[in-house]
């Protein structure tokens, strides 16, 4: 093959790949502007439906972002979904929000788990399961996960205790999904000083920040909380849980007074 070949061969074979370089890159570029699109979609879908429900999941605390961004991929399959609390004791009703997931996420299995036994009776035909109960207990909740097998997902918006947040996370975590989201909303009960909610030491704050710690490059965590034991006093049942949940964690979203994690 002579040199002039050769030449055009390889500038051929150069230009091919700028070619197929620009097309990929094309569509890349919109692929990513699609899954914006979707996110916008179904943020906008959920604050619509929300508002049109009067919960306080868009009116008040404006979650809306949140959930058509990590709940709305869900929308079209056909999940198990978990809701702590039905809003029994909101002053603007019972049964808001479950009006909401029954719109945006139509094809979902859906169950709920309230306290208020006959408070929730009253919707028990528009769930696939309802539970009732104290979400803080830990046998309580692995019942549930025995009996149903899987969530891929569920959302705390219950009681808002330290105690119930913390317990709730603990037990139902083995019961969700691979590549499913655990949500906790309205985290700043942590800090309400009133029994109701200051019931526990550990907060699901305190168990965010161990978990946080845990999800930084292991050989940093020893040095990290010998400067933390400095000024707190180390509580080792927190951190076993974190330690736990921390072997199938994927991720941490924290939004303004909620937080997402995904599980591996």
């Amino acid at each position: 093959m002579s040199i002039v070949r050769i030449q055009a061969f390889i500038i051929f074979i150069l230009l091919s790949f700028i070619i197929v370089q620009y097309f990929l890159n094309e569509r890349i570029t919109l692929t990513e502007e699609n899954s914006q699109k979707t996110i916008k979609n179904n943020v906008n879908l959920f604050k619509k439906l929300g508002d049109k429900s009067r919960t306080d999941k868009t009116t008040f605390h404006h979650y809306e972002h949140l959930y058509g961004t990590h709940v709305g991929p869900f929308r079209d399959r056909k999940i198990n979904f978990l809701e702590i609390g039905l809003g029994c004791g909101m002053g603007y009703g019972p049964g808001k929000s479950l009006m909401l997931w029954k719109k945006f996420l139509p094809q979902a299995n859906l169950y709920e788990m309230e306290y208020d036994v006959s408070c929730a009776e009253k919707f028990r035909s528009q769930v696939k399961q309802l539970f009732t109960g104290d979400q803080s207990d830990l046998n309580l909740l692995k019942r549930i996960g025995d009996e149903v097998g899987h969530f891929d997902v569920i959302v705390d918006d219950g009681g808002h205790s330290r105690k119930q947040q913390v317990n709730s996370l603990i037990g139902l975590w083995p019961f969700l999904s691979s590549s499913g989201v655990y949500i906790i909303e309205d985290m700043y009960h942590s800090f309400v000083d009133h029994k109701s909610y200051n019931d526990n030491k550990e907060s699901s704050i305190d168990l965010m920040m161990e978990l946080l710690i845990l999800l930084n490059d292991p050989l940093e965590i020893a040095y990290i909380r010998s400067l933390n034991s400095r000024t707190i006093k180390p509580n080792i049942t927190i951190r076993d849980h974190a330690e736990e949940i921390n072997k199938s964690l994927l991720s941490i979203n924290c939004f303004k007074r909620a937080c997402v994690l995904y599980k591996k």
